[in-house]
């Protein structure tokens, strides 16, 4: 029985204990101490993996020194549809007293992944500073901060209107910055190239057709509008639906994501209907990014609690290769309204075979299978 009412409303390192790193996308100091440095507890390996990644996630940034930047103890993520926690932790970066990104991470087969976002949302703010109760939830594909009366959507920091029934599962806990300084690990951070898109790309939201997502609609609306320049509510703008809408009525029945429909939809809107069967490597994305040409992927995972097989479509609109074949790579997500990073440490220069993808909702991705709209002359592409 559904104990949640939506009335009306979005790295992966080996465990540190002598695996090689592969990172994804986010001190310790006793609570109420800021400014000392981190001293992290010998057998805390998740705590271990957030000190060694953040530096890779906040290296382009303001904060890439580290200096003054803390991290919060671990928030484990609460699944709102089926009542329990998934296995996912969630913690909340600050530069002193601000709240500046959001790391999520999973642990699979004894490695640990993540995802990091920047964030200057209200709701988290609001709830550091008065050192507010909170957990962290997910529901419908929506990131949700919970403070025991309210939801909030993490991503946009509005107020929703979910309703929770039976709140006796949901772990509540104060939010403050519990590590102090990572100052002393911006000496971990490899130096690498960083390309991104020439103008300011906006994703466009998924949603639903025939009781099915269609994400790969919502990928191909959003590099449209970032090639022609249309913003959300301004003349040309093109969202899922209409994508979906022109596919489905060139390619005479429901579409789906498949590379005949995704093809047929790039096509239509006058960009590169390039496919490949496959992952391809940083540097491939890296000649793509440099040419101001995002491009799309297709990725399989499955529910973290169910396991049920999923699908998921997504843009890639920035990379950084680092001189030790790593790459963080920035990704415009059809299920998110802020841009995600995600980090491939193992070879990146020649493929992405082990990137894993576990934003703050329900699912994770662990296999990227397809990619799109590539330019046709990019040989390094299918090698």
């Amino acid at each position: 029985m559904r104990k949640i009412r939506h009335i009306c409303s979005v790295a992966a390192a080996a465990s540190l204990t002598g695996a090689s790193l592969l990172y994804y996308s986010a001190s310790a100091m006793p609570m109420g101490v800021a400014g000392g440095n981190l001293t992290i507890p010998e057998n805390d390996e998740e705590m271990i993996y957030v000190e060694r990644v953040i530096g890779k996630y906040l290296s382009n940034t303001d904060y890439a020194s580290l200096e003054g930047v803390c991290v919060s103890d671990a928030f484990p993520l609460h699944d709102l549809e089926n009542s329990q926690i998934c296995g996912k932790d969630i913690f909340v970066i600050y530069y002193q007293e601000t709240v500046i990104g959001v790391l999520s991470v999973m642990e699979c087969a004894d490695s640990y992944y993540s995802v990091f976002r920047l964030t200057d949302v209200d709701c988290i703010q609001n709830a550091f500073d008065s050192k507010a109760n909170i957990a962290f939830c997910c529901c419908n594909g929506e990131s949700l901060m919970f403070d025991g009366s309210n939801f909030y959507n993490t991503q946009t920091g509005n107020l929703t209107d979910y309703i929770l029934e039976d709140d006796s599962f949901v772990r509540l806990e104060t939010l403050d910055s519990i590590y102090g300084s990572l100052r002393q690990y911006a000496g971990n951070n490899t130096r690498g190239y960083y390309y991104c898109l020439e103008g300011t790309i906006e994703p466009v939201a998924n949603t639903y057709k025939y009781s099915k997502g269609i994400c790969w609609a919502a990928s191909i609306a959003a590099k449209y509008n970032y090639e022609h320049g249309y913003y959300k509510g301004g003349f040309g703008y093109v969202d899922a639906v209409n994508v979906f809408d022109c596919v489905e009525r060139e390619y005479g029945s429901r579409p789906t994501g498949i590379p005949d429909c995704e093809t047929l939809g790039l096509r239509h809107f006058g960009m590169y209907d390039t496919y490949y069967k496959g992952d391809v490597s940083a540097t491939a994305i890296v000649a793509e990014i440099a040419n101001d040409n995002p491009v799309l992927i297709d990725l399989k995972g499955s529910n973290k609690l169910s396991h049920i097989t999923t699908y998921h479509s997504a843009m890639i609109c920035g990379v950084e290769y680092n001189d030790d074949d790593s790459a963080m790579y920035e990704i415009v997500d059809p299920n998110c309204s802020t841009i995600q990073q995600a980090f491939v440490a193992t070879n990146a220069s020649e493929s992405s075979y082990d990137f894993k993808y576990s934003p703050d909702y329900l699912a994770e991705y662990y296999s990227w299978y397809s990619t799109y709209s590539y330019r046709p002359e990019n040989r390094t592409i299918g090698k």
